[in-house]
């Protein structure tokens, strides 16, 4: 089952890589003076980062499967 363990590898890393990428965009909004379009930005990289600790989570679940199996 070493397929698992990478495929499982491959999603983990994409995931914590989508995570990082929604908490250096957050960082630059806090830059940002005009506040409805900041608002705007952090609601839609909300759904990204739900959505990238989603694929991480599914990642790291293929691996431990692959581990056990």
């Amino acid at each position: 089952m070493d397929y698992l363990i990478f495929a499982g590898l491959f999603l983990a890393v994409i995931g914590f890589g989508g995570v990082i990428y929604c908490l250096r965009m957050a960082m630059g909004v806090r830059k940002e003076a005009d506040q409805v379009k900041a608002k705007q930005t952090l609601q839609k990289l909300v759904a990204w980062n739900f959505g990238a600790l989603g694929i991480a989570t599914i990642g790291l679940m293929v691996m431990v499967i692959g581990l056990v199996f």
